[in-house]
């Protein structure tokens, strides 16, 4: 069964909290920890749920899937696999997004690969919102 969770930087802490997303508007995002029970739940138990508000452009959706080492990746996830296709060869670095329906590696240079293949190679070597430096990692390995 597909698992629907979402994590995201809490706002006092700057910590990530993982669980449902509760979105009212672009500015107001929040996230419930303990994602299971939140879609079971009456709309007053939400409410009394403990949730926590987070940083909207932090808000990542969990990929369904985890690497070697067990670790879930999410959207926005900054990740590398070996490449062995018969075609390209070598370490393929981007970031994790959501296109055309599929969850891929995007080096937003020219190419992407989808993240559903060799998903035990992937190393995470960090996320956008916490590593924005690995942006710049992608300019300089396509050049």
């Amino acid at each position: 069964m597909r698992e629907i969770k979402f994590r995201g930087k809490c706002i006092k802490t700057g910590n990530l909290i993982f669980g449902s997303l509760i979105s009212f508007d672009e500015q107001s995002k929040f996230i419930f920890q303990g994602h299971e029970a939140a879609s079971t739940s009456s709309f007053a138990d939400l409410v009394r749920a403990k949730m926590v508000m987070v940083e909207p452009s932090s808000v990542a959706q969990y990929t369904n899937q985890k690497n070697h080492e067990d670790i879930e990746i999410y959207e926005g996830d900054y990740v590398s696999k070996e490449l062995d296709n018969g075609f390209d060869y070598g370490e393929f670095e981007g970031i994790v997004e959501l296109i055309d329906g599929k969850w891929v590696i995007n080096n937003r240079v020219n190419h992407y690969e989808e993240l559903f293949t060799e998903i035990e190679q992937i190393e995470i070597l960090g996320n956008v919102f916490d590593n924005p430096e690995l942006l710049k990692r992608i300019e300089t390995i396509s050049n």
